[in-house]
């Protein structure tokens, strides 16, 4: 799972005592039988709010993407519409994105796609694991 996922978690574990502890700051009047009351509308209210401001904050000083990633995704979303349009299975869009990535930008994926003049086939290339 994600770090965000599990930060959110930690933050909501502790959530009933932090509410717990502002609503001692904010008490009602006590019962006809003494019994002690908090104000929770204004604490939920407190919490919520310091919580959308922390989101806030965070949404606007986040990373974004330049126009030239966007761009590049676009494209990216384009040719992968197309090759599923023409009946492409997905392990060979896979494919040929990794073929892709391994030779560089510079190339089209036809120059990707074109015989090696070395004559040597994927088959003959050795891969070794790592020990």
């Amino acid at each position: 799972m994600g770090l965000t996922y599990q930060l959110g978690n930690l933050v909501s574990a502790a959530s009933a005592t932090i509410e717990a502890t502002i609503g001692e700051r904010y008490p009602l009047p006590p019962l006809p039988n003494g019994t002690k009351r908090y104000d929770y509308g204004r604490v939920i209210g407190i919490f919520l709010g310091s919580v959308w401001a922390y989101m806030l904050f965070f949404l606007f000083l986040g990373p974004e993407m330049t126009h030239e990633e966007r761009s590049e995704m676009a494209e990216e979303a384009k040719e992968f519409e197309e090759l599923r349009r023409v009946g492409t299975d997905l392990q060979e869009i896979g494919e040929r994105r990794a073929r892709e990535k391994l030779v560089g930008r510079d190339e089209t994926i036809e120059d990707v796609d074109r015989p090696r003049s070395d004559n040597k086939s994927d088959q003959d290339i050795e891969h070794k694991e790592a020990v």
